[in-house]
């Protein structure tokens, strides 16, 4: 086993200059100090990340009108013109570490949401930071601790007692440079029977090679209150992305997962739910697109502590010669009287490939149901033989049954991201992107 230790002073320094409180500094430091402790295996040092730039000095916050030039040409290249995120509702985009201070703040502030930076949030809204952060994510792996003690940049939402906001809360990330180390940390609070939809997209131009994307989320429900937390991953395949996300879900409010991998070079990632509440809701539907040379593994925990809670996991896989795979960890405790967990697992087969679907049920309560059911198969070759008779191309006929496999998780987002992310699909069947 082998170490790799952060320099403590030089995060000390940071959090100085940037004149965090002190409980802050202090959380950041410990993070530190069981990171350095820890004993990793040979699978971190795989991913690279002791080459990654992890202290990277963090860049000033800016307005959309004043972008670094390298900051701009980054996101001409991934075809994101100023003005299109200009209009967006509630849009704000970080590239690297560096936050890009979303233009329309002031539409959802009159609502009494919050929706910033998380640095700003730290300075202006340090009561609502401090009970939550780092209460259900801190140092629990070298992942995690990594985050918990680096973290730079990321998004701070709060929904007001009984608002049902009508606007998409949007975000994009972005990692402009190689062996760059993107961390940023993202705390929801949706409070009691609020309603919201929040979207994250990633992307990221090629580079010859590769960057880490390590962020972490930790997302709290109140008491019947409902969140649609979506996520679209188009990173480019020099990207190594591990995420670390939690949510805690009280009396009768939800949380629906929608999480989609169509790049990265590897992606991990595996959100755990705490059905802590009655009546308490989860449904979670993760999709992986996993081409050439693409290592995907994605996975659901949820834990069931509350009477007649429910959850839904459902996993969808395509390969086209790459590895995609789906662990499922359920855990209903016995005063979870009633609750029901269903999960299933699908995975089709385009061309070869490699794809495992693993699930670990711990189900100690008499009157709980917990099932788990999983299939792999090839696309219907005698379909893609009628639309070529059709008048389709093979290539467009395969397009065609790729699209029409994920129709029910496409018709689940909203539709300019639907529209958006079909397009992707194309181009991954294709084999561009």
């Amino acid at each position: 086993m082998k170490r790799l230790l952060l320099n403590l002073d030089k995060i000390e320094k940071e959090s100085k200059a940037k004149a965090e409180p002190p409980w802050l500094m202090k959380k950041r430091l410990e993070a530190a100090e069981r990171f350095n402790e820890a004993e990793l295996d040979n699978k971190f040092f795989a991913l690279g990340i002791h080459k990654a730039r992890l202290q990277e000095k963090e860049k000033k916050a800016v307005t959309p009108e004043k972008l670094p030039k390298d900051v701009e040409e980054t996101l001409k290249a991934l075809n994101i013109g100023e003005e299109e995120w200009k209009v967006l509702a509630g849009l704000n985009t970080q590239v690297d570490n560096t936050s890009i201070y979303n233009q329309l703040k002031a539409v959802i502030e009159e609502k009494g949401v919050i929706f910033t930076s998380m640095e700003e949030a730290v300075r202006k809204h340090e009561h609502l930071i401090r009970p939550y952060l780092y209460r259900l994510t801190f140092a629990e792996t070298p992942y995690a601790a990594l985050n918990s003690a680096l973290w730079k940049g990321g998004i701070f939402v709060y929904i007001p007692k009984d608002l049902k906001l009508p606007y998409t809360l949007q975000a994009f990330f972005v990692i402009s440079s190689a062996y760059t180390s993107q961390t940023e940390r993202t705390l929801i609070i949706v409070d009691e029977d609020a309603a919201a939809t929040y979207i994250e997209g990633c992307a990221a131009p090629v580079y010859r090679n590769f960057a880490f994307h390590l962020p972490a989320s930790e997302v709290f429900i109140n008491k019947g209150a409902e969140l649609t937390y979506i996520t679209l991953q188009n990173w480019s395949k020099n990207i190594r992305n591990v995420v670390t996300g939690k949510a805690l879900v009280k009396d009768n409010a939800t949380i629906h997962w929608m999480d989609a991998n169509v790049g990265s070079e590897i992606t991990k990632k595996a959100p755990l739910t705490i059905l802590k509440g009655d009546g308490a809701k989860m449904t979670s539907y993760s999709l992986a697109f996993a081409s050439k040379e693409q290592r995907i593994s994605l996975g659901t925990r949820v834990v069931v502590k509350g009477k007649e809670a429910s959850a839904h996991i459902k996993s969808k896989s395509i390969l086209d010669g790459g590895v995609a795979n789906f662990d499922t960890d359920i855990t209903v405790e016995k005063n979870a009287a009633l609750s029901t967990v269903f999960s299933e697992c699908d995975t089709h087969i385009l061309s070869d490939g490699s794809s495992e679907s693993t699930p670990n049920i711990e189900n100690l309560c008499s009157s709980a149901r917990v099932s788990h059911e999983a299939s792999v198969g090839r696309f219907d070759e005698e379909k893609v033989a009628y639309l070529r008779m059709r008048g389709f191309e093979e290539e467009r006929a395969k397009e065609l049954m790729v699209i029409g496999s994920v129709q029910d998780f496409l018709k689940k987002i909203p539709f300019e991201y639907a529209v958006e992310f079909r397009k992707m699909l194309e181009l991954k069947v294709k084999g561009i992107g």
